[in-house]
């Protein structure tokens, strides 16, 4: 076989390819324009209510790191809205703040952040460090100056207030098993692709198009059997597997078992749903190959799970969600498994999970069928044709 006739019988593939790394190319640097995660939703809590803590609030609400939007009454109100997903972290100026700078105690403000998203959180935190460091030096040094230093002395004695962490909501290990639940739901994505994509595209081609309406029953039979197989298996592996590598890396699974089980039945429906379109579209195997492949690549990036959404474009987040399963319920796994959140603060991401299904999983089955119609027709039309032909 010669490379010209090889290239003539992979040209869609390569087409594909093509298309895919212009896609990536020219999409991501526009997607990811800015280097750092900013205007994250923020808190402050300023207990001192002096005129340098207002000064600080001011300060931290004009950085582009964060976004000030709420105001707790108490470090617990704080917390709650952090596991409510209200805000990625918080400024708390303590009590008698303004006082202790004065009397040069080197106070410390406490910056929580949700330890669940260590992208986010750490850009908030960077940017409560940066404004304090700051400020901190030049208000220590306006009063050295004015308690009679000079200029040069007042600069060598420099003290500093700074800014103190605390995450909340965090696994120990570091980054990598933050990462586990997006990892482990994305498996399950490319699980339910790979067991309904190509088998349905080979069904219709070759038996639902030339089958009898009795094979056709059993085919439908298979394909019900097919589902609940691997509804149960993904079910007891993924949990299972977060199980194991919660013991050996110290991985908190704080969610309660029945609201996982009803995540991931509905993240599978949504899964099974684009599945059975794509089989449906498909003119060969080819073109599901670079489905299947774009799918893949684009599942990290525009998923949410490794960039926020509100970073993103607005028509490129309400794409991601209308494509791409993992978008809608990626985080909601996340937050059920480390915050131990229950269905009153998942709702959001459960009533995004049921439109995709209600969308695509009727929208598929009907395409599906449509797709059996046409093709059977034209397979009709053939065979009339031929036996026309030899009567002739």
């Amino acid at each position: 076989m010669n490379l010209r006739k090889i290239l003539r019988q992979e040209k869609p593939l390569i087409i594909s390819i093509i298309f895919t790394l212009l896609f990536i190319a020219l999409v991501m640097p526009y997607v990811w324009k800015s280097p750092y995660i900013e205007h994250v939703s923020f808190a402050v809590l300023d207990e001192d209510n002096s005129a340098l803590s207002r000064k600080i609030t001011e300060l931290v609400k004009t950085n582009n790191y964060v976004d000030v939007n709420y105001y707790p009454s108490s470090e617990d109100d704080l917390e709650k809205a952090i596991k409510k997903g209200k805000v990625y972290g918080g400024l708390i100026i303590p009590k008698d703040f303004s006082k202790d700078v004065a009397l040069k105690k080197t106070p410390d403000c406490l910056v929580v952040v949700d330890g669940s998203n260590v992208m986010v959180g750490g850009n908030a935190l960077n940017g409560c460090a940066t404004v304090l460091s700051t400020l901190s030096a030049g208000t220590e040094l306006k009063i050295l100056e004015g308690s009679g230093m000079n200029p040069t002395s007042a600069q060598t004695s420099l003290g500093s207030f700074t800014a103190v962490d605390r995450a909340v909501y965090e696994p120990t290990g570091g980054y990598t098993p933050r990462m586990m639940y997006a990892l482990m739901i994305m498996l399950v994505q490319q699980i339910m692709l790979i067991n309904f994509v190509m088998p349905l595209f080979t069904e219709r081609k070759k038996y639902f198009i030339r089958g009898s309406k009795k094979e056709n029953i059993e085919n439908i039979k298979d394909i019900l059997v097919r589902i609940a197989v691997v509804f149960v298996s993904c079910i007891i592996i993924s949990f299972g597997a977060l199980l194991i590598v919660g013991k050996m890396r110290g991985l908190p699974l704080r969610g309660n078992i029945f609201v996982y089980i009803v995540l991931m039945i509905l993240f599978m429906l949504d899964c099974l749903g684009i599945s059975i379109a794509i089989s449906a579209f498909a003119k060969s195997g080819t073109i599901i190959r670079w489905i299947y492949y774009m799918l893949s690549t684009t599942i990290t990036f525009f998923s949410g799970a490794a960039y926020p959404f509100y970073m993103m474009p607005d028509w490129l987040s309400k794409m991601s969600h209308i494509i791409i399963p993992m978008a809608n319920l990626s985080m909601a796994f996340k937050a059920l498994n480390l915050k131990g959140v229950g269905f009153s603060i998942l709702m959001p991401d459960i009533m995004n999970g049921i439109k995709y299904m209600v969308f695509w999983l009727p929208v598929g089955i009907v395409l599906y069928v449509l797709s059996i119609f046409i093709e059977k027709k034209k397979v009709n039309n053939k065979l009339g044709n031929t036996e026309n032909l030899v009567v002739e």
